[in-house]
């Protein structure tokens, strides 16, 4: 996990050394080191990218705290320092083996029936309406397939769960109708700040 800057010095001191702080979060990320060194004096006008390592860190997690991340970043030359927001790429946080056990599956799917704790959406335009191709498309993001059933004689609903690296689990359903280039999306978790973002993802994921 990283997260890239990039770096214009539009006054006139030089800039070199930064040092970087991320607010408690829901995704628990952090920078591996507070120290930003660009190893190079940025003159005025000049410019450069920097990755910034990061790593997760319990004393950074606030499950009910918002999952785009405010972002301190000093100026070590003369101490000022500026604010902005990082939005994180949900699937990049995703760890392997993230399968839910089927029993826990339907236990928590059930409780998990709320609107606080659930994103629906029509995602139209998918990328296909066929179950095993989708599945093995969310199998390369550590999406992993949990079951799947038929509804009458033209619906298929699939069943996926994902964890993200700080163990909060994503539950998924995904119904699709015979004749329609479109599916049902309903996204489920306890850790409800997550839904805004996962939800934003099955849907670019799903699209053509």
């Amino acid at each position: 996990l990283s997260l890239n800057l990039f770096f214009t010095n539009l006054g006139a001191t030089p800039l070199k050394d930064f040092k970087i702080q991320f607010n408690k979060n829901a995704l628990g990320l952090s920078p591996t080191s507070v120290v930003v060194d660009l190893g190079q004096q940025l003159g005025q006008g000049a410019s450069c990218p920097f990755t910034v390592p990061l790593g997760t860190d319990q004393s950074k997690l606030a499950p009910s705290a918002s999952p785009v991340i405010d972002v301190a970043l000093k100026i070590v030359a003369t101490g000022a320092v500026e604010y902005f927001k990082a939005q994180v790429d949900f699937c990049s946080l995703l760890v392997e083996n993230g399968a839910v056990d089927k029993k826990e599956f339907i236990a928590d799917w059930k409780a998990l029936g709320d609107a606080q704790q659930a994103a629906v959406a029509t995602v139209r335009g998918v990328f296909s309406t066929d179950v095993s191709q989708v599945s093995a498309k969310l199998a390369e993001r550590n999406v992993a397939s949990i079951a799947t059933r038929s509804v009458g004689a033209d619906q298929r609903v699939a069943y996926f769960s994902c964890r993200v690296a700080t163990g909060a689990a994503v539950l998924v359903e995904l119904t699709f109708k015979q004749g329609f280039d479109a599916c049902k999306l309903n996204v489920r978790s306890k850790q409800a700040q997550l839904l805004p973002v996962a939800k934003q993802a099955f849907e670019s994921l799903l699209a053509k």
